[in-house]
């Protein structure tokens, strides 16, 4: 015996073409979590996260800089030029060799994004962020 499938009729009796409407939903589901994920891909990093990866990396800095201060027993000092919040403070931070330190308070500032202040605390010589 030789099983076959008919194919679906409408009421009319003529054959059905095409789609039926899950199939399409799910279609187009799919479709709209590809455009999503393709359009999310293509913007760039926020303004703010590129100032909070500026704010790590010059936070790593400040450590390897208090790491070599220490492990040398000398001070040392790395120039902060434009990034004071103060203009009148000297732009540098100072990393002595028991581990303290001393800069002005940092501003880092984009124009789409609001300012990022960083404070070194004078006894860790550690350089974090400063709450709003």
């Amino acid at each position: 015996m030789i099983w076959r499938s008919e194919q679906p009729r409408l009421p009319s009796g003529a054959p059905s073409a095409g789609l039926s409407l899950f199939e399409t939903l799910m279609a187009l589901t799919i479709l709209a979590l590809v455009v999503g994920v393709a359009a999310a891909g293509m913007r760039g990093p926020s303004p703010a996260l590129e100032l909070r990866r500026h704010a790590a990396g010059l936070i790593r800095q400040v450590a390897a800089a208090r790491l070599q201060a220490v492990r040398d027993s000398h001070t040392v000092w790395i120039d902060l030029n434009g990034l004071p919040c103060d203009p009148a403070a000297a732009p540098r931070a100072d990393l002595f060799a028991d581990g303290t330190g001393q800069a002005p308070d940092l501003c880092l500032t984009h124009p789409d994004a609001p300012t990022l202040r960083l404070r070194m605390d004078p006894l860790t010589g550690r350089l974090h962020e400063v709450g709003q």
